[in-house]
Formats: structure tokens, C-alpha cells, sequence
């Protein structure tokens, strides 16, 4: 996994952006280098629910808690809303183990080396697809007070799958939006990625906050030390 983490990271600073100063390459040089990042994030998720036969609007938020040491252990925890509060999920590498976490005791494990390989395959293409010119069409606008990427869909390549498809069909491929806040003096991190789908009707808005380089080593010690006393 994180062999496959390095080489998108790579993949996508070298094919999209070529520019001395850019700051989603800084971003990506940075991250490759140093292998380890926390951050807290909101998810905000606006869906159209048609379970009943009618479009029903449903919106919702969730805020999580993410840290990875060296692309490989992660730790994901769910902070808001505050009935999920306190669930959380360990990843660690070496073990190939997933586990579930509830108010910090660890409840159940996962073996999940399978699911690992597919996730792996299915990143791998989809990172090389998106940073494909013939696939998504990239595009930068500055600002005052920073920088967003918009990563859409070639509208070529849509019409020729929709003809594949027999014609008179265009898939629903989704836009991505990534947002960068810039400050003098201040490293430029990503202040939220945007998920819409083709016709702009569903989002998924990621909001980042507390963004940092580097996770403290003793955290996935004791996370560790946590798993082998439980299972």
C-alpha cells in the first residue's frame, strides 16, 4: 500500500502541473516526502434519496478525525455526529489487520489482505485515469485568497462512451473541485476537495481543517500495543 501511495503521488505531480510554483505540486512533493499526515475534516454530503418513487433532498454532515504514519498505518476516527462519536477504525500494515475501536477499546478485527489488493488496483487505475488529459480536462483559477483546481470530465471521451453505449447516453462521471488557501509565509494546504456528480445534482463536500505533516510515533506504538492486548 505504500509502494501504491508514492507512485500516485508521483503520477499526478509529474503529468498534471509543470509549473515551478504551484501549490498542489508543492502539496504532493511535500507529502511524498514526508510519508505521515493528520488532519480533521468535515463531510458534508447532500444526496437525493428516490427509495420512495419521489427525489427527496438529504443532507447531512459527518466529522472525522484521519492520521497516517508512513502510508502505511492509518487510524480513522468518527468525531461528529456525536452519536457515531467515539467509533474509529486501526489499519496497520504489518499485521494486515483492520479493527473497529469504540470509546477507545478496541471490539473487532478484520482481516482484509484480499480487499487490500482490490482497493490497491482500483487506485492505481483511478489516479491514472485522472491525471489522463484524454480522460478529465484540469484547470486553474487564482484568486485573492487562493487557488482551485477543477478537474472535469473530457466531454469527448464522455460522447464516445456514450456511443459505446449505443448512443443518446452520457455517463454521470463526477467533477472534482480542490480548494487551496493561500497565506504569505504559510505552506499552501488543500482547504477542501468537492465531489458533484456530472450533473451537479449530488456533493460531497470535504472540508479539511488542522491539516500537518507528521504523526506522533508513539500514537500507532500504542495503538499497536492496543490490538495485541485485545486479540
Amino acid at each position: 500500500m505504500k509502494k501504491l501511495w508514492v507512485l500516485i503521488l508521483i503520477l499526478l505531480e509529474t503529468l498534471v502541473f509543470t509549473v515551478d510554483f504551484d501549490p498542489l505540486t508543492l502539496f504532493l512533493e511535500r507529502l511524498s516526502l514526508e510519508k505521515s499526515v493528520s488532519f480533521q475534516a468535515v463531510i458534508e454530503f447532500s444526496l437525493i434519496d428516490t427509495s420512495d418513487g419521489t427525489e427527496t433532498k438529504v443532507e447531512f454532515e459527518l466529522g472525522i478525525k484521519f492520521l497516517s504514519m508512513d502510508f502505511s498505518d492509518w487510524y480513522l476516527e468518527i468525531v461528529e455526529p456525536e452519536e457515531l462519536s467515539g467509533i474509529a477504525f486501526g489499519y496497520l500494515e504489518r499485521e494486515g489487520v483492520l479493527f473497529s475501536i469504540v470509546d477507545g477499546n478496541p471490539w473487532k478485527q478484520y482481516r482484509t489482505a484480499d480487499d487490500f489488493t482490490l482497493l490497491g488496483n482500483f487506485l492505481r487505475g483511478f489516479f491514472g485515469g485522472l491525471s489522463d488529459p484524454k480522460n478529465f480536462d484540469w484547470k486553474k483559477e487564482k484568486g485573492t485568497e487562493g487557488v482551485i483546481y477543477y478537474i472535469t470530465p473530457n466531454e469527448s471521451k464522455l460522447r464516445f462512451m456514450g456511443l459505446l453505449r449505443g448512443g443518446g447516453y452520457i455517463p454521470n462521471v463526477m467533477k472534482i473541485t480542490i480548494g487551496f488557501a493561500m497565506k504569505e509565509g504559510r505552506f499552501p494546504f488543500p482547504e477542501f476537495i468537492l465531489l458533484m456528480d456530472r450533473l451537479e445534482r449530488e456533493s460531497v463536500r470535504i472540508k479539511l481543517q488542522d491539516f500537518s505533516f507528521g504523526v506522533q510515533e508513539n500514537f500507532f506504538n500504542e495503538l499497536r500495543e492496543s490490538y495485541y492486548s485485545t486479540f
